[in-house]
This record gives structure tokens, C-alpha cells and sequence, in this order.
């Protein structure tokens, strides 16, 4: 791996017209040291987005609707964007024997979202209702990822992987912020209480409510990374 920058390089095959795409240094697929190495070099080159193969920035990421659906809760969150997934750094990266499934730590400083919600309901103990614009930020999430994966012939003849589904398991360990603007029509001293309370009791808000923005994030990112392992070979990076 000494001599590998990380850059993006495309190799034109003439004979398919097709192009390979290589971020990742070969490892083998029991060398988690060198996976991870690999994969944290590369993965925020391709959640930036890299235009020429198609693939969509991830970070920033954008999403329509977000809706997040509890007993007491609605809460829909529109047109938001999402950022902080490069800066994660992913650890313990293990496929399994036949690798259809790859489960991996993650380490994420820090997120930020933002856009608009509309709201109703109860927030535990406090009921709240509103539209407007709202932002979140967060800080540091442990986060655990198993991963299913297709593998398929593409049209170089090589295996390529396809992430099928996965789950997710996350531990916020930092106060995350919350804020929404129009609480109760703009009654203040309503907002503010509804405010106070959010960001004193963000843990159990959290857990609440993190897993439809977490599972909604990661069906975008997923399509990113997707479209970019069109063009990296399984025979070409794990060895």
C-alpha cells in the first residue's frame, strides 16, 4: 500500500468501452488493518460525489422527506440536508465467509441536519406542535453497521458488490441540539420550554427518533456507494 495516494484513477478499457474506477488499495479480505486503512482513505472521496461516474454526493446529502412515525409522535422532515458522514471513520471491518455481509464500527464526530418539519403530537411528556425550519446538531455517535451484500457479473465479466440491506445500531455520547422554529404558532414561552426540555432530555429524544433518520440517510448513501462499486471489481480490491 506504500505506493497508493488515494486518487481517484479511470482506466479506460477499450475493447468494452467500460471504466474502472479504483480508490481502494488491494487487501486481503482478512486484513482488517488494511481495510480499514483502504476504506477510510477512500470513503470520503466518494461521498463528496464524484460526477464522472455518476455518483451523487452523499455529504452533503439531500432528502426530499424524512418521516419519523411513533405512538404519540408524527414528525416529517423536509427538503433537509444532511452532513458529517466523511468525517466518520469505520473500524473492526469484517465479511463474513462466502462475503454477502460485512459488519463494521463506525466512528462519527459530529453531524449536522437541517431543513423544514412539520410536527405533531406528544414529545414524551409535553405536547408540541409546529412547522417550520428546524436544525439538529450532534456530537459524537458510535455507531455498529451490518451489512448485506449482492454479488453480481457486471459487464467488465468481474464480481461486483451491491449493499442489499442493512442494520444499524447507534449510541449517541454527546448533548445533541434541538431546534425548531414556529413551535405553537410562534408562542414563545411555549417554544422555549418545549426547547428546554428537548436539549435537557436529548438522550432519550434521541433514541426516540434517530433510527427513521438513520435508516432513510443510509438508503441515500447507499445509492452513492452503489453507483461507484459499478466500476470497482471485487477481484480488483480484495485479493
Amino acid at each position: 500500500m506504500s505506493g497508493w495516494d488515494g486518487n481517484l484513477i479511470l482506466l479506460d478499457t477499450a475493447s468494452s468501452g467500460l471504466f474502472r474506477a479504483s480508490l481502494f488499495a488491494p487487501c486481503k479480505v482478512s486484513d482488517s488493518s488494511c481495510l480499514e486503512l483502504t476504506v477510510n482513505a477512500a470513503l470520503p472521496r466518494i461521498l463528496t460525489g464524484i460526477p464522472e461516474l455518476g455518483v451523487d454526493s452523499a455529504d452533503p446529502q439531500f432528502n426530499d422527506v424524512i418521516e419519523v412515525k411513533l405512538p404519540t409522535l408524527k414528525l416529517l422532515l423536509f427538503n433537509s440536508t444532511l452532513t458529517g458522514f466523511k468525517d466518520c471513520r469505520l473500524s473492526n471491518i469484517t465479511f463474513n465467509e462466502d462475503m454477502t455481509s460485512v459488519h463494521c464500527n463506525a466512528y462519527c464526530p459530529s453531524f449536522n441536519l437541517h431543513g423544514q418539519y412539520d410536527m405533531i403530537g406528544q414529545l414524551i411528556s409535553l405536547p408540541i406542535q409546529g412547522n417550520g425550519d428546524f436544525s439538529f446538531h450532534t456530537g459524537l455517535f458510535l455507531v455498529t453497521v451490518d451489512t448485506q451484500l449482492e454479488k453480481n457479473k457486471g459487464n467488465d465479466g468481474k464480481t461486483h458488490f451491491l449493499i442489499k440491506k442493512f442494520k444499524v445500531n447507534s449510541v449517541p455520547t454527546k448533548p445533541i441540539t434541538y431546534e425548531f422554529t414556529n413551535l405553537f404558532n410562534g408562542k414563545k414561552e411555549l417554544a422555549d420550554a418545549i426547547h428546554k426540555f428537548a436539549n435537557d432530555n436529548w438522550l432519550k429524544i434521541t433514541s426516540l427518533i434517530q433510527y427513521p433518520i438513520w435508516y432513510k440517510s443510509l438508503d441515500t448513501l447507499s445509492k452513492s456507494v452503489n453507483k461507484y462499486l459499478e466500476y470497482v471489481a471485487v477481484e480488483d480490491s480484495l485479493i
